[in-house]
């Protein structure tokens, strides 16, 4: 189930800090909502000053564009360890040597 925790303020700060954490969680409308409360809060104390900033706070978030997920970038290649190098040029002797005393030509 999905559970959220809505709590009722009329502290305009706490509508704005609302807002940012809808943002941290890519929730822009709902951050968008919660500054427009605050502003109308403000308004309602006679505090234009912060309301008018808080407006301009909603005009850059609504101006914004979408955020896309984040990209994971593809992994760099590793590059082959000098030991693993060394063991196939090893193996690859060894059956070399093998071979060539299995077939050896046998004289007499």
């Amino acid at each position: 189930m999905d559970y959220k925790l809505k709590a009722l303020a009329s502290d305009p700060v706490l509508f704005v800090k609302q807002g940012d954490t809808y943002l941290s969680e890519d929730l822009k409308d709902q951050a968008i909502s919660s500054y427009k409360k605050a502003a109308e809060l403000y308004e309602k104390k006679g505090d234009t000053s912060r309301s008018q900033d808080v407006q301009e706070r909603i005009h850059e978030l609504e101006d914004e564009p979408e955020s896309s997920p984040p990209t994971i970038p593809p992994e760099p290649s590793a590059p082959i360890p000098f030991f693993a190098v060394i063991l196939v040029a090893v193996l690859m002797g060894i059956l070399i040597t093998y071979y060539l005393i299995k077939h050896k030509p046998k004289n007499g």
